[in-house]
């Protein structure tokens, strides 16, 4: 989720324009190129709240869903998405660029169109549901 930088970026962005010299400061401010420049995997942190921060700050374009393997579980990263998607912090579009399509644009990548892992919910967990 950023390594905590989108919870602190604000105030970074505020101290470097109120404390550098004008003759200093770069061309482009940090907040720019942070939007135009950085993207921020899910990794492992599996949580609405950080999430929520991370899109706020880094609009769901720029976020890509990851899992920290093998520190979290792939079933924790599938749970945690299906959080987002039920949660409706964001749209359908958002969440299918958070997803995939990011990284596809992102790295080049494509998702097989075989490929048949997604969010289905298991007869599992449709039985507790």
């Amino acid at each position: 989720m950023g390594e905590t930088l989108p919870f602190a970026l604000d105030r970074i962005h505020k101290l470097i324009q109120r404390t550098w010299p004008t003759a200093s400061k770069p061309q482009r401010h940090l907040l720019q190129v942070w939007h135009e420049n950085i993207y921020i995997t899910t990794a492992g942190m599996f949580s609405l709240a950080p999430m929520a921060c991370v899109i706020h700050m880094c609009c769901a374009d720029k976020v890509l869903y990851s899992v920290d393997y093998p520190f979290c579980s792939h079933e924790d990263g599938l749970q945690f998405m299906r959080q987002l998607r039920d949660s409706g912090m964001i749209n359908d579009e958002d969440f299918l660029n958070i997803a995939h399509k990011n990284a596809e644009r992102l790295l080049d990548v494509r998702v097989a169109e075989e490929n048949e892992v997604g969010m289905e919910e298991t007869e599992e967990e449709e039985s507790l549901g």
